[in-house]
């Protein structure tokens, strides 16, 4: 029988737009509830853990994210021993290299990984055996999501329906209509005092003299931007 072993344990937790609707479910909290719910119930071996790292908001696409980073280099100077997270997704999407870290750097570094909810454990021998396939579809999953969105916001556009964030200069949204826009009036003043300058062979400089002259504001202060981008 194997002897228990002590595991000097890092705690890695991550969550990203990409992750959904299924966001509630693996929010930051949430997994790190599973974790180390995980760890008390753990009988064969002891995890002590000595940091967390959390990168919440950031894609599992890549892994030039903060806290990831802060985690190999923990690696190095700390003598991290074990690294737990509540699924693989968590540890990244991108297939390649996800699998590079599970399977070359910490099996390196002498490093045992867990992902709770896919039954993987470094520790295991068979615990590899759908890794490949876990991995694809983790890399595809983000991707899938990515269309869907985008052939989403492109039907909405066919509509006639606006998808920005802030109204152009010389509209505002709608109240009473979600992603409609309406006619701002005192800005479509401008708007049009614009137009009729630059036709009548005004330039730019000109054109922004004469409404500083006539006391019309910047599209930046109509939306209470910053100082740095008030300008007209």
């Amino acid at each position: 029988m194997e002897k228990t072993r002590t595991y000097k344990t890092a705690i890695y937790l991550r969550l990203s737009k990409e992750d959904g609707e299924n966001k509630e479910s693996q929010s930051i909290s949430n997994q790190r509830k599973s974790i180390y719910e995980f760890i008390r119930k753990s009988n064969e071996d002891k995890f002590v853990v000595i940091d967390e790292y959390v990168d919440d908001g950031y894609s599992g696409t890549n892994f030039d994210r903060p806290d990831f980073q802060r985690l190999l280099e923990d690696i190095e100077t700390k003598g991290i021993s074990a690294i737990i997270t509540k699924d693989l997704s968590r540890l990244g999407r991108d297939h390649i290299l996800t699998g590079y870290y599970i399977e070359n750097y910490f099996k390196d570094k002498g490093i045992r990984y867990i992902a709770i909810n896919d039954n993987i454990d470094s520790k295991e021998d068979d615990s590899f055996d759908m890794l490949t396939f876990r991995l694809a579809f983790n890399d595809f999953y983000p991707k899938d999501t990515s269309k869907k969105i985008l052939k989403i916001k492109k039907l909405k556009q066919e509509k006639g329906e606006y998808q920005g964030s802030w109204a152009p200069f010389g509209y505002r949204k709608s109240k009473t209509e979600k992603n409609k826009l309406e006619i701002e009036p005192e800005q479509a003043k401008a708007v049009k005092m614009i137009f009729d300058l630059y036709t009548s062979g005004k330039t730019t400089i000109d054109i922004v003299r004469i409404l500083n002259e006539n006391g019309i504001k910047s599209p930046g202060l109509y939306a209470n931007q910053p100082k740095y981008m008030q300008r007209l």
